[in-house]
């Protein structure tokens, strides 16, 4: 499954044995990767079907997508089956090339497109485009529903650091004010983000065991995300609830060596049934 999520390439750099003392600093890693919020999905709450997007001051317009380019569109839903593309796009004819679309300027360098279908009358997806100055996509941000819901986004960035970023919001759970997103790196990294009360931090999990904080910042929420991925402490074999220095050096409690294992692999599963959009939208306008 592509992720992309690269903070240094080989190729920047000439000789290959620097590169591997560069990527194995921690705090570069970290120093090099900008810290980005968690997405909400009250934005979506209301785009559920085409009546309230007309009320909502969305306008229609029709796309008509080739055979090239709906080729080209399924390539960066890679994990799903044809079936599964096709029930997105409600696509029941090979032949469909014309897509009704709702779309929305939201400023100057940022527009929201909304796929309600023909076959059940709601919102199947949004996609938030954000261009920069150059009016090239800096950012592509795909919302899922499911049954009118928002259920998740999946955002493709460019960070301030020039790396191309894809991350899972996963939103809150049970009514909490705190949200949650989560992201892989290609060398094995995974992430966790919180922000609540307009404060974000965020934690990472090196493939050897050790937990680092995001622009080395440390606060309420990036402490919640480094407990989140088993940096917690542990008494007499039993969690004590609190966050653990300890449990954020590579070598720790078998407990905590456990849970960040099962941790990783759940945030790949996440990442691996999300829909990741890439910087290339479905339709535009």
């Amino acid at each position: 499954f592509p992720q992309h999520n690269t903070i240094l390439k080989k190729n920047d750099i000439d000789d290959e044995d620097e590169f591997v003392d560069v990527i194995n600093d921690p705090n570069d890693f970290v120093n090099t990767l900008e810290l980005l919020p968690s997405r909400t999905l009250e934005a979506y709450q209301d785009l559920d079907t085409a009546i309230n997007l007309k009320k909502n001051n969305f306008e229609k317009r029709i796309c008509t997508l080739t055979k090239a380019r709906l080729e080209k569109v399924k390539e960066q839903f890679s994990h799903l089956t044809e079936f599964a593309f096709n029930q997105m796009l409600d696509i029941p004819r090979p032949d469909k090339r014309d897509f009704v679309v709702w779309y929305k300027s939201l400023s100057a360098n940022q527009i929201i497109i909304v796929y309600v279908t023909d076959s059940s009358k709601q919102a199947n997806f949004a996609q938030v485009i954000t261009y920069d100055k150059q009016k090239r996509i800096r950012g592509v941000r795909h919302c899922s529903f499911d049954n009118a819901k928002p259920l998740i986004i999946n955002e493709s960035y460019v960070d301030k650091y020039g790396n191309l970023r894809q991350i899972a919001h996963m939103g809150s759970k049970s009514g909490s004010d705190m949200f949650n997103s989560a992201e892989r790196f290609d060398d094995g990294t995974v992430s966790w983000i919180v922000s609540q009360n307009k404060t974000t931090g965020a934690a990472v999990l090196r493939p050897n065991g050790e937990i680092l904080f995001v622009e080395n910042l440390i606060n309420d929420q990036s402490l919640i995300a480094a407990r989140n991925l088993g940096a917690e402490g542990v008494i007499e074999g039993q969690w004590s609830g609190v966050f653990s220095q300890e449990a954020c050096l590579k070598d720790c409690h078998p407990l905590q060596e456990t849970f960040k294992i099962k941790v990783r692999q759940q945030i790949h599963q996440i990442i691996d049934g999300s829909a990741i959009p890439g910087l290339d939208p479905i339709f535009w306008i």
